[in-house]
């Protein structure tokens, strides 16, 4: 039916303007038909006062109720597509352990395609309908390049790319063979970081003498007492006094102040070039229950969460995982130029999800220096040739 007969036609469940379509206030639209923006038409003229149910990228155009594409979709016969596909969404860590699955997600469900290549390789042989990958053992040692696209083609194409190491498990302690953990001494460390946002966002359980945001800044000490503690879901933000750039490989590393390879206490960690915007990296938990207080933790279960190494040897992160998010392809956030690193405790209860919906465990409930320790964060790429 032509959208805008259908339009005029239905009445009060919603626009009906046809699947795409949304409607905006009308001038000439028949009793009980809903329009955007919290309006209702009645006897003729759009009312306020009545909620919305008008479908995806239509609008009813003035004066008289006629359909068409929203702003972002073009003409498709009776129907509106968009002018540039939505990004597919998918969990992406610089190391990935066999075995995980990848799911590839929309705001809106739609039907998706995944493929998959070399690393080097600007598309992958062929598409395969769906929105999962499972990364199999048969592929070790082996680095992988996945794409995920919307299956329709009418829109001008923005695919997801990112690279993945696969390894048999995520990275081993400090010293083993598989770990990627940064010594405090590392000459690839280029700064450190100079300050930070106040207030701190401290959680619950942290005596005074821990609250001490200062002891974040400038080189990592490696001991138990050159830390400030987040308490329980806690976080801090440092700020540097050159921003962190998108270099090759690992950009910045993270440290905290754990005895040994098994005590550990671990942070969620995003970035922002503005202060105001945040993305977070992607993190990975396989521990299979709680962990007590005074418990361990196996490091080749963890990826990407800060503290998973042991005092002395930092976390690193690659800032180019984060090039697909929302946040960096709409420019809110810039790789470039990164100003701001905010470390945020996992609260170890298992009430919060890593990015695989998998719990997030670590030594839970500890108290007077409760949460994440932060001893410093390291710059490894500066911006502006710094």
């Amino acid at each position: 039916m032509n959208p805008r007969l259908t339009c005029l036609l239905l009445w009060v469940l919603a626009c009906g303007c046809g699947g795409g379509y949304e409607c905006r206030t009308a001038a000439d639209c028949d009793d009980g038909l809903a329009c955007n923006g919290g309006e209702s038409c009645s006897q003729g003229r759009c009312l306020p006062g009545t909620a919305v149910s008008c479908g995806h990228g239509f609008t009813c155009r003035e004066p008289r109720g006629e359909c068409a594409c929203a702003a972002g979709y073009l003409p498709d016969g009776d129907a509106c597509r968009p002018d540039h596909c939505e990004v597919p969404q998918g969990p992406v860590l610089a190391v990935v352990a066999q075995g995980t699955e990848i799911v590839f997600t929309t705001t809106r469900d739609y039907l998706l395609q995944v493929g998959q290549a070399e690393p080097g390789d600007s598309l992958p042989a062929q598409w395969r309908d769906g929105g999962r990958v499972t990364i199999a053992a048969d592929l070790l040692p082996a680095r992988l390049r996945l794409f995920a696209r919307m299956r329709f083609t009418d829109c001008r194409q923005e695919m997801f790319l990112a690279d993945y190491r696969v390894t048999e498990a995520y990275p081993g302690p400090a010293g083993s063979p598989t770990s990627t953990a940064l010594a405090a001494d590392d000459p690839a460390i280029m700064a450190w970081a100079t300050g930070f946002v106040e207030p701190v966002e401290y959680g619950e359980d942290v005596d005074p003498q821990w609250r001490t945001p200062e002891k974040a800044l400038g080189p990592a000490e490696g001991n138990s007492d050159g830390v400030v503690s987040l308490g329980r879901g806690g976080s801090l933000t440092v700020t540097f006094a050159t921003p962190i750039t998108d270099g090759p490989g690992y950009d910045l590393a993270v440290f905290e102040n754990a005895l040994d390879d098994g005590f550990l206490e671990l942070a969620r960690v995003a970035v922002s070039s503005d202060g105001r915007h945040f993305v977070e990296f992607d993190c990975a938990s396989l521990t299979p229950g709680p962990v007590g207080a005074f418990e361990r933790l196996d490091t080749t279960r963890i990826g990407s969460l800060a503290g998973k190494y042991r005092a002395g040897f930092g976390t690193p992160f690659d800032l180019a995982v984060l090039r697909n998010k929302p946040q960096v392809l709409s420019g809110q956030v810039q790789l470039n130029r990164i100003t701001q690193v905010r470390i945020i405790d996992v609260v170890g209860d298992g009430s919060q999800r890593d990015s695989f919906g998998h719990p997030l465990y670590d030594p839970w409930p500890t108290r007077q220096s409760a949460g994440f320790d932060l001893d410093a964060v390291a710059v490894l790429h500066q911006a502006d040739g710094g």
